[in-house]
């Protein structure tokens, strides 16, 4: 079983830390997707066809799915996620679901990135001010959901993107859920916890800045504990998400 660190210092530390956390409640078939070698690791059309069928049937402890769960897991296995429901278009998806998308689909990636519509690029505070009318757990779940998904984005230099001033996009709103937002009052869904992680790991932000991303960070993780246990394990999307945060901080590096 993988041990949890006892500081939280480096960047190994939160990895270990997450996928420590995240290891019991996760699906022994999404880990074999993701198996990269050894004996009988999967091609890429066999991993392709395997994620196709755990998508397909994945649900959380209590069996509820989420329209995000096909492209935050098709971006965890590394495979394609198929087409939007039939349908769908982009009026039709929230804005948390489209930031989600863009990372599969050029259309949404397009309109999403090089518009201004759904996101004000330029501004500072949340993502999706307009989504406060719905209430405040709605609201921070979505605001985090679209950071999670947009720190990704801003990782991928695809053609025509500024990642730049998506990464700077996605730093200025998690700096207002720090400030504005308390972690309590948001998710069980562990969304963006990476970012917070990141925050606080960095050397050139205030002392107060990082201990209270730290904090940030740290209470999603409690949250989802507590809040999705079940069995004496994580619940399988908390897990799920929490995976994908450990491997953002892979591939982003120190």
């Amino acid at each position: 079983m993988m041990q949890r660190p006892r500081t939280l210092e480096t960047v190994e530390d939160w990895i270990a830390m997450l996928r420590a956390i995240a290891t019991p409640g996760m699906p022994l078939a999404a880990i074999e997707i993701m198996r990269k070698d050894g004996p009988g690791v999967m091609g890429l059309e066999e991993r392709q066809r395997a994620a196709e069928v755990f998508i397909a049937g994945f649900a959380d402890g209590v069996g509820n799915r989420r329209r995000v769960d096909r492209p935050l897991l098709a971006q965890m296995l590394g495979v394609k996620p198929g087409e939007r429901p039939k349908g769908d278009s982009m009026g039709s998806l929230d804005p948390e679901e489209r930031a989600w998308w863009s990372l599969h689909d050029e259309l949404v990636r397009d309109e999403l990135v090089r518009g201004s519509e759904v996101i004000d690029w330029d501004a500072n505070g949340p993502l999706y001010p307009a989504l406060r009318e719905r209430g405040i757990e709605w609201w921070s779940q979505a605001e985090l959901c679209g950071v999670h998904a947009l720190s990704w984005r801003g990782l991928n230099d695809a053609v025509g993107i500024d990642v730049a001033r998506v990464r700077a996009r996605v730093d200025r709103c998690c700096t207002w859920l720090i400030a504005e937002v308390q972690p309590d009052n948001a998710t069980q869904h562990p969304w963006g916890v990476h970012l917070f992680a990141k925050i606080a790991m960095n050397g050139t932000r205030g002392e107060r800045e990082r201990s209270h991303a730290t904090h940030y960070a740290q209470t999603l993780v409690h949250n989802a504990m507590v809040g999705s246990m079940i069995g004496g394990k994580i619940d399988t999307f908390a897990a799920c998400i929490l995976w994908n945060c450990a491997q953002w901080l892979e591939a982003a590096g120190g």
